[in-house]
């Protein structure tokens, strides 16, 4: 809490080290992650063998890991259940379940060259609010342009994808000719327009 409120970078890393020589792997963990040390903090996971977890954050913020880990992670489970070992992809060799996989390699590339030096605090108030990675890069660059990964598509977005049943599209048909459109979507024409209330 004293080199966090301080503002004391180096203690901060030192506490770090500190920390895991006691074994107080969440003390470690959360030093080297609000001090810009993913890498550190991706160790230790491994570390403590919490490779589900390590595979996530690589993920997250050290995606150029991913493969290595998710090989670490498929290798502790294969003895027990090489089915579930199997299930695990890899981005690199299934990067049609990952659109976003690509792009995220060129942010983690792009914050390594731009962000080698903490943010000093007393810079927040001047900085973009709610503000992505590629959305700075985007700013930043003007030989190249990036875009944000895909939004995710939910299983919910795929129900409410699926073509409408029978019933649904001979309700739509009744409704549409009695307002005058046939099947092959003529427009409405200028009498009906007269007894259409459009007042709702």
């Amino acid at each position: 809490m004293l080199a966090t409120s301080s503002g004391d970078l180096e203690a901060v890393h030192q506490l770090a080290d500190d920390a895991q020589e006691k074994g107080a792997t969440n003390v470690s963990f959360l030093a080297n992650f609000i001090s810009g040390k993913p890498n550190e903090c991706l160790d230790l996971l491994i570390k403590c063998n919490r490779l589900p977890e390590a595979a996530f954050f690589a993920r997250t913020y050290v995606p150029s890991k991913v493969s290595e880990i998710v090989a670490l992670w498929q290798n502790s489970i294969r003895d027990d259940n090489q089915k579930i070992a199997d299930s695990i992809a890899d981005p690199v060799k299934y990067d049609n379940l990952f659109e976003d996989y690509q792009p995220s390699l060129k942010a983690e590339a792009w914050v390594k060259e731009n962000r080698s030096q903490m943010i000093p605090a007393v810079r927040y108030t001047s900085l973009p609010k709610d503000q992505t990675i590629f959305q700075e890069m985007e700013k930043n660059d003007d030989d190249e342009e990036f875009s944000s990964p895909p939004e995710i598509i939910t299983e919910e977005d795929v129900k409410q994808a699926q073509p409408k049943n029978e019933s649904e599209e001979l309700d739509l048909e009744k409704e549409m000719e009695a307002l005058g459109v046939d099947g092959d979507g003529e427009d409405i024409n200028s009498e009906d327009l007269d007894d259409l209330d459009l007042s709702e």
